[in-house]
């Protein structure tokens, strides 16, 4: 397959760099104001005004008023639908991280499930919600992305 068609290479070009991806990790766990986002990541303040820009201006957060007892108003940033669609592959990085990056160190934190508190995991499933071993994986190509137009 062609570079040119794939999504997936075309979705990092869409989430941008190291730092969108953090600040996009922060406001995955709840984070939500500019100083918190600071805060929380270390990134300098021009940096973090301008991927908070970029992540409003694609479409994956939005800029919301709020007003703390006592202070003036000031902008929040959440995520819209899209941003937090990156739930998924941002808990599958992370698993994935602990076992290969982390080198079998106790993770930092875990993903719960609210009502019991039982430990989740990533697993693919087909469409009859069955899990999917690493060994029954495949892909399928369609024609359109097998075969690139030719060069003019």
């Amino acid at each position: 397959m062609h570079i040119s068609r794939c999504t997936l290479a075309a979705s990092f070009d869409f989430l941008g760099d190291r730092w969108s991806l953090l600040i996009l990790r922060s406001a995955l766990y709840g984070v939500r104001r500019y100083d918190d986002f600071q805060n929380e990541i270390g990134i300098p303040r021009t940096v973090l005004a301008d991927r908070l820009k970029r992540l409003v201006a694609s479409g994956l957060m939005i800029q919301q008023d709020y007003k703390a007892d006592g202070s003036r108003p000031r902008k929040e940033y959440c995520l819209t639908e899209m941003g937090e669609a990156l739930s998924l592959p941002f808990i599958a990085m992370r698993e994935w991280s602990d076992r290969w990056v982390g080198k079998g160190r106790m993770p930092p934190m875990r993903p719960v499930r609210r009502s019991d508190g039982s430990e989740i995991r990533v697993a693919l499933v087909d469409d009859k919600g069955r899990v999917v071993p690493p060994d029954d994986l495949a892909v399928r190509f369609e024609d359109w992305a097998a075969n690139p137009p030719a060069e003019s």
